[in-house]
């Protein structure tokens, strides 16, 4: 690789996916991606996009707000957790279950998914139903800022 085409894929992380992201760990992911054709390589940059990919917060109209992630290296479905590494591997078009983490008040509905129910806005919550996140949404007036996602909630 170029040095040139590693330090414009570092760039491009940076402006399109995670600000904060490690120079460094981007530049492995690069060098990991093994590209054969340009095609494969645009193919591969978005999974790298996608892995760095924070979805903002959830605003509700009550003032509920939560976090709701799935990308490699979440507790979601399909991949996540479950086919971790740092192999290519395509993203779902939509996920069943996902994480979510650090809701701003006890929420009932989604204690079964708490890693630690003892402290239940300072946990995540793992492999937790698309549907219940839409449901959980709705409960507190319908979502007003943030953004999810993609899901499938047909579960």
């Amino acid at each position: 690789m170029v040095a040139d085409e590693i330090d414009e894929f570092v760039k491009l992380v940076k402006e399109q996916a995670r600000p904060t992201a490690d120079e460094n760990e981007v530049r492995a992911m690069f060098e990991d991606l093994r590209c054969q054709s340009s095609d494969d390589c645009a193919r591969r940059f978005e999974y790298v996009l996608t892995k760095f990919q924070i979805w903002p917060k959830i605003e509700c109209e009550d003032g509920f707000s939560m976090s709701v992630q799935a990308k490699p290296g979440t507790w979601c479905r399909p991949g996540g957790m479950d086919r971790y590494s740092s192999e290519f591997e395509p993203q779902p078009e939509a996920y069943t279950h996902v994480e979510v983490g650090f809701p701003s008040a006890l929420e009932e509905l989604l204690l079964p998914y708490a890693e630690d129910e003892n402290y239940p806005t300072d946990t995540i919550y793992m492999y937790v139903p698309a549907h219940l996140i839409l449901t959980v949404i709705s409960k507190h007036g319908g979502m007003v800022g943030g953004e999810l996602p993609p899901l499938n909630s047909d579960d």
